[in-house]
């Protein structure tokens, strides 16, 4: 459920505004990238409120261990943004097509 009213939301708000701020304010943000900041954000806080409340458990933050998923974690980001610009200008059943097909296409090899 969560994954599918994601991927709706993410298209709703991907196709209805205007992409980048205006110019007066003085800085050009692609807010799409904003908006998967934001969504990182929220779900940073949410894990974070789950360990608190002892619903997950997992070790303290290790610099170490940050560095050796750094280029994971870009991979993951980039993937992030090429599905909000994919929503942004396909139909959502073709997007789940694809993500369908590409999951299809590495379990093969």
């Amino acid at each position: 459920f969560c994954s599918c009213s994601m991927v709706l939301v993410n298209k709703q708000l991907a196709s209805s505004y205007n992409h980048f701020l205006p110019k007066e304010a003085g800085i050009v943000i692609n807010l799409n990238i904003l908006l998967v900041v934001c969504q990182a954000l929220v779900a940073a806080i949410s894990v974070e409120l789950c360990k608190l409340l002892k619903f997950v458990d997992y070790p303290k933050f290790e610099y170490r261990t940050a560095k050796l998923w750094a280029p994971l974690n870009l991979l993951f980001c980039a993937m992030l943004l090429s599905g909000m610009a994919s929503l942004q200008h396909n139909s959502v059943p073709m997007v789940t097509v694809f993500k369908n097909i590409a999951n299809i296409f590495i379990t093969v090899g």
